[in-house]
């Protein structure tokens, strides 16, 4: 197992210096279009989520809900915050949705 951590982390750390490096090398034309990478990457992961559900229903409505927050969540912390934030709270939505469908199931 410490072999295993080990390598990991040389790996993450390795990475992280190479990135930091290769980054120095965009030109700074090229860094404004990069912005959209984390908006790519979150919509990346909400197709993998909703292709391998049952509750594709459920978790379309959690993605409509947090582009529907984006815009008033960047209007009150910010624009660099509000994509974390409004991904957060819907989410805790979601599962709060999912929590009171299943124990209304059960009972």
């Amino acid at each position: 197992m410490l072999g295993l951590n080990l390598t990991a982390y040389i790996n993450w750390f390795i990475g992280n210096v190479a990135g930091a490096l290769v980054a120095t090398l965009i030109p700074p034309h090229f860094l404004h279009s990069l912005q959209f990478a984390l908006v790519a990457m979150f919509i990346g992961l909400i197709v993998l989520q909703i292709t391998g559900t049952k509750n594709k229903r459920l978790q379309i409505s959690v993605a409509l809900l947090a582009v529907v927050l984006v815009e008033p969540f960047a209007m009150l912390f910010g624009k660099n915050f509000s994509v974390i934030l409004t991904a957060i709270t819907a989410s805790f939505i979601g599962m709060g949705v999912m929590a009171w469908k299943s124990t209304t199931k059960s009972s």
